[in-house]
Formats: C-alpha cells, structure tokens, sequence
C-alpha cells in the first residue's frame, strides 16, 4: 500500500519516455546554423508544448532551460564515453582495421568532455588549476600582448577579415606561447584548426569527414610534440604541472564508460586545448560581431569600461558558439514522472536555453542590465566547460582594443553565418580598424 502521506504524483511508476513518437528538430525548423536556430527559438518557444524534441535518428533532445538546468546536473547524464562517441571507430580499431575518423577519435578520446567518473574527477581538477579564475587573470597581459601584437601586423592592410586575420590568430598564438611552440607551428595549428570546421557538420560526407581527420592528426602531432619537447627543455609552467598531475592518476581505461587516461601531457592537452582553440576563437569573433551590430551598447562601453565582462557574457548569450552538446545516461534515469532509459543519447540545446524567455525575458535583445544567473553557454553541472573563464577573458581581451578602432554598425547578413552546423560560426567578419595614429 503507498504511504498516504506521500504525494500521488510519487507514488506512480515513471513513464518510460518514447523518443521515437517526439517530434523532430526538423520539424520545428532547425537543421543547424546560427540562420536555423535563430527561428528555431521563434517557434519553439511561442508555446509550452513540445517539452522535449528528437534528432533524426532518435537522440532525445533537451532544449527549455529549466530541463537544461535540472537534467544537466543529474549524475545519470553522463559524458559520452569514447567508444559510444566513436563506435564505428572503436570497433574497426578492434578488428585491426584503419577508420576514417581514427585521428579524431585519438584526439577527441583524451578530453575531459569524454571522461566520467573515477577519470573524470581528477583530470577537471588539474585543468582547472591551470585555467580557473586565477589563473586566467594572471594570462591577461599575454592575451592583450597578443592581440596588440596581431593588429600591428594589420596595420595599413585595409579591410581584414577578423575571424581569420585576428581571432584563430589569437587563440593559437596564445596557446602556442603556454605549449613552447614555434611561430611556424602556431601557424600550422592554426591552419588546421580552422579545417576542422566540418567537425561540427550536422550532416557531412565521408570525403568532408576524411579531410576533417587529416587535419586532426596533424594538429595532434602539432601539439603532443610541441608539449613534451617543452616539458623535456623545462621553464613551461602550465604543461609541467599537467604532466605532474596526470603522473599521479593510477586508474585504468575504460572506453565504454569512465574514458581514458590520456598516455602523455601532450596527448591531454590536445584534446582538451582543442576547444581552446577553435571554440574560443569562435566566441571572441562572436562577441564582436555582437556588439558592432548594437552601437548603443559598443558606446556604452566607452563610456564605462568597467561593463565590459557583463557586455561579454550578454553577447555570448545571444551568439553562443556551441549549440549543442550531447551526453549519454549511463543509467535509467528518473525525471519529473519520466523514465529516460539507459543508453539514451541526449542532445543539450544549451544555446536553446539561453534563449528561452521563461528564463531571459526579451531574449532577442541586448540589455548590458541582464542578470546572467543560469546562463547555458558553457553548459551547467559537474560538466560545464572548464575552459569558460579562459574563452571570457580572451574575448574581452579582444574587445577590449577594438572598441575604440571599429565603426560600429553591421547589417544582419544572413549568409555571414555558416549554415548546417553544431554550432554559430561565422564565414567571415570584414572590418576597417583605424590606424592607431588616428586613435
């Protein structure tokens, strides 16, 4: 008999949720883009129903913030492990035979997006003692040395295009300085950091995901080199105290679940740099575009620079890099009188949530007055990107000597954006930066 003073919506059995008979992202207009998702957000939030959509081939997908929030921090939802990501991969690997997309996977293997549970505990606890709060203040100087340094080069270029010309630029020539590369290997990484792009296709063909591989494995090389010949040579902070750390982690793979223990700091920090690389330079173009296209704001921040942290974390707000992520319920996982069974794949819409009025009213404006609590563009729980503060401060750094070198004013291109994508991306980013003797 049920204890009658347990509430009776407790006392129901869940009901298993049928992801198959959702509808569809495509059904409700998203078939990736910035473009897309933009009028995706218009139509799926003009009503409370769908509460949860699917993917074409049956991944569940949480889009309202308040399911973002709750679900994100439940432990059931899980890192998608190595050998479910990469299944096809994994099993050819195991039949010793060669797979498109093996130098992906090798790369991809090693993040702690990867990683749950023993693994994924200590391998965020040593990034984040090199790329938390702290520690990110103290690279500052570095990010506006390098930003500076960029824009000499530019000087009397004319229009250049600032998503090629300065933000891959920055963020592989900051992260080269930590890893003791060379110009000419900061140029390679960045080089194929920006082929990597079809990665996030939400449709791509084998020829696509073919080029997309040679370039991981070229990048992989870049970097897992670069860090043990620096670690060999000494004087580079950041990558001794990863090798220390990862020393000491005695625990032993598993790809189907827990992950892996990257085998060397060069193997670590290519696959968790990658998005230091490639998504952090989407951010900071992102965020200028943002603010050019609101002028009011670009002079309010003239006016009181001391808002230009908020004015970052508003325009990532409204331009997200990544918009979605997935993750995997590694147990039957028990939410609101539903049964997620495991094995599901979930989708997190985080750019979704960020754009769901129940949670940002007005949510297609720009307001320097926003409160951020719950913001989704680094994800929520155990698994936010630890690589956020970084990506902030590299975008404000940016913009922080752009405000007074730009006119402001761009038109709402829609072909600026890169159309059937994961994430909002764009082609490219022309702009006129006065010389600084006119400044």
């Amino acid at each position: 008999m049920a204890n009658p003073s347990t509430p009776a919506s407790a006392q129901r059995s869940p009901v298993r949720l049928d992801v198959a008979a959702l509808p569809t992202l495509r059904d409700c207009g998203f078939t990736g883009g910035r473009n897309s998702f933009r009028s995706f957000c218009s139509t799926v939030f003009a009503a409370d129903e769908p509460r949860f959509l699917r993917t074409d081939d049956n991944d569940l997908v949480v889009f309202r913030h308040a399911d973002l929030r709750s679900l994100g921090i439940m432990p059931e939802l899980a890192n998608v492990p190595p050998a479910v990501l990469f299944a096809k991969v994994y099993e050819q690997a195991q039949a010793g035979r060669p797979a498109v997309g093996m130098a992906v996977a090798r790369v991809i293997s090693n993040q702690v997006f990867t990683a749950n549970p023993p693994i994924h505990g200590p391998i965020r606890r040593m990034l984040l003692d090199q790329i938390g709060p702290r520690q990110t203040a103290q690279m500052e100087d570095l990010a506006r040395a390098t930003v500076q340094r960029i824009l000499e080069e530019t000087e009397g270029a004319g229009e250049i295009d600032l998503v090629a010309d300065v933000a891959h630029r920055l963020t592989a020539r900051f992260w080269a300085a930590h890893l003791g590369m060379t110009d000419e290997e900061a140029a390679a990484t960045e080089a194929c950091v920006q082929s990597m792009t079809p990665l996030f296709f939400v449709e791509r063909t084998l020829d696509e995901f073919r080029l997309v591989d040679e370039a991981f494995a070229r990048y992989g090389e870049l970097v897992e080199r670069a860090a043990l010949r620096s670690l060999g040579e000494g004087g580079h902070p950041m990558v001794e105290a990863l090798a220390a750390g990862l020393s000491k982690i005695d625990l032993e793979d598993d790809p189907a679940g827990a992950g892996i223990v990257p085998q060397n700091v060069g193997a670590l920090l290519a696959g968790n740099l990658f998005d230091g690389f490639h998504t952090a330079a989407v951010a900071a173009a992102n965020t200028v575009y943002t603010l050019l296209r609101h002028p009011e704001a670009l002079a309010t921040l003239r006016a009181s620079p001391h808002l230009m942290e908020r004015a970052v974390f508003e325009s990532l707000r409204l331009e997200p890099p990544i918009l979605y992520l997935k993750r995997y319920v590694s147990r039957d996982l028990e939410y609101d009188g539903m049964l997620i069974p495991e094995g599901t794949l979930a989708v997190m819409f985080w750019a979704a949530g960020n754009h769901d009025p129940s949670a940002f009213p007005a949510p297609a404006d720009f307001d320097l007055s926003r409160s951020h609590q719950g913001l989704s563009t680094f994800g929520a729980g155990p698994h936010i990107c630890p690589g956020r503060f970084v990506a902030v401060m590299l975008a404000r750094a940016l913009l922080e000597t752009l405000r007074d070198r730009v006119e402001p004013g761009l038109a709402d291109e829609p072909d600026a954006w890169i159309d059937n994508l994961a994430m909002s991306q764009l082609k490219t980013l022309p702009l006129r930066i006065r010389s600084r003797a006119r400044e």
